[in-house]
């Protein structure tokens, strides 16, 4: 057995062992919730050939239900949830994404106490937040392709892509090609250490689709300090992904971010992906950088402004190469539990043999969370 798994079983031990420990039921505190969002937004996309609007969900902050139950004494904490899609969005041929769906999103059950946290079921895997970092007001409905996974890359020059919009003609989408080489969801049994002197990690053994549980694992080292007003966190995370992907034997991330007192903040990101030992493409590498400020500019909450730049190259063909650069805005509405965001985007896509049009898109619109 790898000394992977003997650790993160003989944590499991440790925590099931205080679980264990009896607790009169006066001393255990139950509480049940619901919560949930709904972020809406209209786009118009300009894909060098057509004009077009959209009214869906966005991709990245979607529509959601919680459902949470919990159990908390002063030493244990057991908690039991489960998170739902729930999109209705329009459904183009361009914009695919953005279906009427109904699906699990998370549902895991967990057990913390002072030696840390492990959580069972399908959740972020530990490696997650890597690459992702930020102290920005902005959330992740404004990231770089916050409603365009699905919208097409048109070539130039082609007869389709020029005469006609061609919306499935290329095969190549912001989906594809964006990529800030943050973990997804994945079944998984996670340990997450408590923070010392700032300093923290977590583990798993992972399974996604029909791979084996524990064929797969991540890991993240992370930090966090506030020197005097000014934040800094701080995280490195990788995952051995060979058993669940026939393209990709493992990937690393990394990320820096900082935030002065004055709501000035910043950070950047970095990852890189290794194909399997047979892949002719070169393995994918790309970096994101962002610069932001966050000020209470009006009593209805907080003001947030980000300029982000992405990269990725080799992530189809050898030599291809995205970028995407973007304006984003969010006025926080506190009072009522909502927030209103909008963007303005460019993507660029090319390859050694082909140019494609810019996509440039704007949107606005409104998250309400209850």
């Amino acid at each position: 057995m790898s000394k992977f798994k003997m650790m993160l079983l003989g944590t499991v031990a440790g925590i099931t062992a205080v679980a264990s420990a009896p607790a009169s039921a006066g001393e255990v505190e139950k509480t049940v919730s619901v919560a949930g969002q709904v972020a809406r937004q209209v786009m118009i996309v300009d894909d060098g050939v057509n004009t077009t609007i959209y009214g869906a969900d966005n991709d990245n902050s979607s529509s959601r239900l919680k459902f949470t139950g919990q159990a908390k004494s002063e030493t244990l904490t057991v908690k039991a949830y489960a998170e739902f899609n729930v999109v209705d969005g329009e459904t183009t041929t361009q914009n695919t994404g953005n279906g009427s769906t109904f699906a699990m999103r998370q549902s895991y059950v967990s057990v913390a106490n002072d030696m840390g946290t492990l959580s069972v079921g399908r959740t972020t895997a530990a490696g997650y937040t890597g690459g992702g970092k930020s102290f920005s007001g902005v959330g992740t409905h404004g990231w770089s392709d916050g409603g365009m996974t699905d919208i097409n890359f048109i070539a130039v020059g082609t007869t389709a892509g020029m005469e006609t919009p061609a919306y499935t003609a290329s095969g190549v989408t912001i989906g594809t090609e964006n990529d800030s080489y943050v973990l997804g969801r994945v079944n998984t049994v996670k340990y997450a250490s408590p923070s010392f002197n700032g300093f923290a990690f977590q583990i798993g053994m992972e399974s996604s689709g029909t791979d084996s549980m524990g064929s797969s694992a991540s890991g993240q080292i992370s930090y966090s300090a506030d020197y005097d007003g000014t934040k800094v966190a701080a995280a490195v995370s990788g995952n051995n992904s060979a058993a669940g992907s026939t393209t990709i034997d493992s990937e690393i991330q990394a990320s820096l971010a900082v935030e002065l007192a004055n709501g000035l903040n910043g950070g950047a990101g970095w990852g890189k992906n290794d194909r399997v030992g047979t892949s002719t493409v070169n393995d994918p590498e790309g970096w994101n950088a962002h610069i932001g400020y966050d000020a209470a500019m009006v009593d209805a909450g907080e003001t947030s402004f980000k300029i982000s730049y992405e990269e990725n190259e080799d992530r189809s063909v050898n030599g291809d190469k995205y970028e995407a650069l973007a304006l984003h805005v969010e006025q926080d509405l506190s009072a009522y539990g909502a927030s209103i965001f909008g963007s303005i985007e460019n993507h660029e896509y090319s390859t050694v043999a082909l140019k494609y049009q810019d996509i440039t898109a704007g949107w606005v619109g409104l998250k309400v969370s209850f």
